[in-house]
Parts: C-alpha cells; sequence; structure tokens
C-alpha cells in the first residue's frame, strides 16, 4: 500500500513539475535529458540480451510517444484541465483491455464504475 500511495504523489506531482521545467527547456531537449538520465541511471541493470526483443522496442516506442503527448499537454494546457480526463479514462481502457483482448471476466460492479467514470467526465467538460 506504500508502494501504491508514493507511487500516487509522484504521478500527481510530476505534471506540476513538467509545467514549470517546460517554461525554461524545450519539450525535445527536456525528452532527450530524460532518455538520457534513465539510460544512465538504469544501465547496470540492462541484460544485453534483451535489448533487441519487441516487446522492449514497443515499450519504448509507447514511452517516448506518451511522455511526448504529456509533454505537450502540459506545456500548453492547465495540468487540472486535462488530468482529471486522462487518468479515469486510463481506468476505462485499461479494463477493456483486460476484458476483450485477455478475456479477464468483468463484474458488474466493474462495468457499472466504469459507467460511472465515463458520466463522470462528461459531466467534467460540461
Amino acid at each position: 500500500m506504500q508502494l501504491i500511495l508514493l507511487l500516487v504523489l509522484l504521478w500527481t506531482s510530476n505534471p506540476y513539475i513538467r509545467k514549470h521545467l517546460l517554461k525554461t527547456v524545450p519539450a525535445t531537449q527536456f525528452q532527450m535529458l530524460l532518455n538520457l538520465w534513465s539510460l544512465v541511471l538504469n544501465a547496470s541493470a540492462i541484460e544485453y540480451k534483451h535489448v533487441f526483443n519487441q516487446w522492449i522496442l514497443l515499450s519504448i516506442l509507447n514511452t517516448y510517444f506518451a511522455s511526448h503527448i504529456f509533454n505537450t499537454l502540459t506545456s500548453t494546457m492547465s495540468v487540472s484541465d486535462f488530468i482529471p480526463i486522462v487518468q479515469p479514462m486510463v481506468i476505462v481502457m485499461s479494463l477493456c483491455i483486460d476484458a476483450f483482448f485477455f478475456n479477464k471476466n468483468v463484474s458488474y460492479n466493474n462495468a457499472f464504475g466504469s459507467l460511472l467514470i465515463v458520466l463522470g467526465i462528461v459531466i467534467f467538460n460540461q
């Protein structure tokens, strides 16, 4: 539970940190520095037999584009305008992916909760 709370705190503070950072550093430079520091900090853990794994490549591309879009949104919008839309949609989309691609049974509570999330997003955007 402590790790979950720490993750929530980090994910909550990250957009605000980036918003201030992107006022002084171009998004492309920040992305390069982020990738460089990630490589430096994790270099000792790399097992080179995994470097060319298709899932590694997909994950890297996914992370790159998600981070680029996140930086763009953070630098052009108020964090409180897009995070309340994005994060709940991640919950709904994760449930849909589990159900449709991994054949996970969706309970009535999960389906009803997802419906409430979507309705909340619609109301939030009115």
